[in-house]
């Protein structure tokens, strides 16, 4: 028997056995049902068609969920709806975030164009035959439309004067636009350790490439407002490009680059190196990653730039090592240890080929660390059918230098006496999360209510823009009986600026040529959508956002902006 464990451009998280360990766990001595297994797609023959002996018995549950069949083999559908969680494995409820094998779904019927795993198929069975052998390839294609149907960005616009987006009173921004849209391509080509040897067990190779075409949309916004509110205004986070109109925004660029193994009872933990995008298997929820505003995926990275701290979230892949390891059936501990700035700018990756640029003291080492505890039917105890819940502990600490947010090196105001600013060092928030499954429809595995909530923040305010921030979110998948995978969702989260953001804002000509400025340190953001499974391959997510005191300032106006999401797995 062949194994090997895919682990995404996603690490996918699963939490009991795939039948592929069947007879490693029977060889072992160990019970087959409810057994743990890394987070990781499982490659092995036995994930196609089966006889009966392969076969995981499966505990009773009150959900009527059977096991795989003879002839059936699991889902590997895509998660394009959450690209940061690309590859977690298809479950029977869409919100899984962690996911039992007794709960996964089948391939989709191969011959039935809507239900098939993939836009393209399995190109008549050689794509089951390169993943047998150890290769994997997939992609996503994002397109996402967005539009301001209010904003200072807009004409007529009864909080500027003259009407018209603008840096200062009366001189026009060029480029200023309210409406844009995207078009974004995610690769990832994993190859696995059964390719070259037989007895080579858990070892992965994996790449991904993404390929933005016009302009990143993750911060659009930037584009959409003319008066400083780009930092804290969020983004159609599409995870991948810059926020910069320049032609490096555009064409193939590689992402995440690293090489994994996995070790431990059901190769369950993995140490992996090279580069790697934290939020990929950092303070994870499918439910938060549907929402499209960057403040619900808190926390960044604190090395994005000099300058700005703890946000806005640009995604980028550091040089790193990172440990994932489960401790029992419902406690897991992750640590990332990876170069503080990617590169001179604090995150541009250009073509992700300047792997360990800036390996200096000043740039200095970023460490993230993460205790989880699962429960119900996220945790690996097979007898344990509660709705399922996790909670999170982590925190961050960034030990190269970043600047004073108010202060240049000459002791003034950088806003009013323009200048280098003062070099500072040191950075650390910290943060807790969880999501729970609070209303299970009678009889149903997938059907009902699901929350998360977020907090934390950092502790100093002469550097960074945020202080701290909270998010509440909720989703309802099946809210209709004909649209069981359907999920409508709304949350709400907060920012509130460090005090020396603050001070900077009141002090910038932006708001001290603006009659009327006034910064209240904190902005809320609301989203409400619709996610549409039409397909395991395709999801439509319309949306409507509302910026309430953007950029923690009551003069600009709020904002609503209107969009939709189309995301396709091929």
């Amino acid at each position: 028997m062949r194994y090997a464990w895919a682990a995404l451009l996603t690490a996918p998280l699963l939490t009991a056995p795939l039948p592929g360990l069947a007879q490693t766990q029977q060889e072992s001595g160990q019970p087959s049902p409810g057994s743990t297994v890394a987070p990781g797609d499982e490659l092995d023959d036995a994930t196609f068609p089966v006889s009966p002996k392969d076969i995981i018995p499966t505990p009773s549950n009150p959900f009527g969920i059977e096991p795989l069949k003879p002839g059936q083999h699991p889902s590997r559908a895509l998660h394009c709806d959450t690209i940061e969680h690309l590859k977690t494995p298809r479950s029977y409820r869409r919100l899984d975030s962690y996911v039992r094998q007794e709960f996964r779904m089948p391939a989709g019927a191969e011959n039935k164009f809507f239900e098939r795993d993939y836009l393209t198929g399995n190109w008549g069975g050689f794509r089951d035959e390169l993943y047998k052998k150890g290769i994997d390839f997939y992609g996503c294609i994002s397109v996402d439309l967005a539009a301001d149907a209010l904003s200072n960005a807009k004409p007529n616009n009864p909080y500027l004067n003259p009407p018209t987006a603008s840096t200062a009173p009366g001189q026009p921004s060029g480029g200023i636009h309210y409406q844009e849209y995207n078009i974004n391509q995610v690769y990832g080509l994993d190859f696995y350790s059964n390719l070259v040897s037989k007895t080579w067990k858990g070892g992965q190779l994996h790449f991904s490439v993404t390929y933005p075409e016009t302009r990143p949309l993750y911060a659009y916004r930037n584009r959409l407002n003319g008066t400083g509110t780009s930092q804290l205004h969020g983004q159609f986070f599409t995870e991948v490009g810059l926020g910069d109109p320049t032609y490096l925004d555009q064409g193939v660029r590689l992402f995440e680059a690293w090489f994994q193994q996995r070790y431990g009872p059901g190769m369950q933990s993995y140490v992996r190196v090279g580069n790697i995008w934290n939020a990929i298997t950092f303070n994870r929820s499918i439910l938060a990653g549907l929402f499209n505003f960057w403040s619900f995926t808190e926390p960044c990275m604190l090395g994005t730039t000099y300058f700005t701290g703890n946000a806005p979230c640009y995604p980028v892949a550091p040089l790193s090592v990172q440990w994932y390891h489960v401790l029992n059936k419902n406690y897991e501990f992750e640590l990332q240890v990876g170069q503080g700035y990617y590169s001179s700018t604090g995150r541009n990756n250009v073509r992700g080929i300047n792997w360990g640029e800036n390996l200096t003291a000043a740039n200095g080492v970023e460490i993230q660390g993460e205790l989880t505890y699962k429960g119900g039917t996220y945790s690996t105890e097979a007898k344990e059918l509660g709705k399922p819940w996790y909670f999170k502990l982590g925190g961050q600490y960034h030990s190269g230098m970043i600047y004073d947010n108010v202060y240049g090196v000459n002791g003034q105001p950088t806003a009013l006496s323009p200048g280098p600013r003062q070099t500072l060092y040191g950075n650390a928030q910290v943060y807790a999360s969880a999501e729970a499954m609070l209303y299970r429809v009678p009889g149903s595995y997938s059907r009902g209510l699901t929350g998360f909530a977020k907090l934390g923040g950092g502790f100093w305010d002469d550097r960074n823009i945020i202080k701290s921030w909270y998010t509440l979110g909720l989703g309802y998948e099946g809210l209709f009986d004909k649209r069981p995978r359907d999920i409508l969702y709304f949350g709400w989260a907060l920012l509130q600026g460090t005090t020396g953001f603050q001070v900077n804002q009141r002090l910038l000509p932006a708001c001290r040529m603006v009659d009327g400025c006034n910064v209240t340190g904190t902005q809320n953001t609301f989203e409400l959508g619709y996610s549409f499974e039409l397909s395991p391959w395709f999801t439509i997510t319309p949306m409507v956002q509302y910026i309430h005191q953007p950029n923690t300032r009551t003069d600009l106006g709020d904002i609503i902006t209107v969009g939709v999401a189309t995301r396709i797995s091929f």
